[in-house]
């Protein structure tokens, strides 16, 4: 009897070279099929030729240019940025004392590192623009009612 093997698919932006990302796919007990890639700025994928760990350093092989392994690599980009804007981490919610109408302050996890030395990231809005900036970040009605019944 022959059992599915699972696919593995892990994925980060690299923090020295913004706007690139990189993307590890594994077959489970499979090396042959597994496969490592960087997806630059400009949409092209690379193979990955070498990593040297500390300091973390990437050297990339040929770029893709197969059109069934681009539509792969597209597919599990696609998938990794689904699940990271699905998986928003909220710090904190507070009302803005003194606000007509009311504002809140919302601190987010900023998971790109998008201010530099940074792991957080400050929004203010109504409780209509935090409402719907949770729930464009994946998080449930009743996980935003439960952030503004505490703020």
């Amino acid at each position: 009897m022959e059992t599915t093997k699972r696919e593995i698919i892990k994925g980060a932006p690299i923090r020295d070279a913004p706007g690139h990302y990189r993307i590890i796919v594994t077959i489970e007990d499979d090396n042959e099929r597994s496969w490592d890639v960087v997806r630059k700025p400009d949409g092209t994928y690379w193979d990955v030729a070498s990593v040297d760990i500390c300091p973390l350093r990437i050297a990339l092989g040929d770029q893709i240019v197969d059109a069934k392994a681009l539509r792969l690599c597209e597919q599990n980009y696609r998938q990794l940025r689904e699940a990271e804007a699905a998986t928003l981490k909220v710090l904190g919610l507070r009302k803005v004392p003194g606000t007509d109408p009311q504002k809140y302050e919302l601190r987010l996890y900023d998971a790109e590192e998008k201010t530099r030395g940074y792991f957080q990231t400050t929004k203010y809005g109504t409780e209509e623009e935090i409402r719907a900036m949770l729930n464009d970040g994946g998080l449930t009605e009743g996980q935003i009612e439960f952030y503004l019944a505490r703020a």
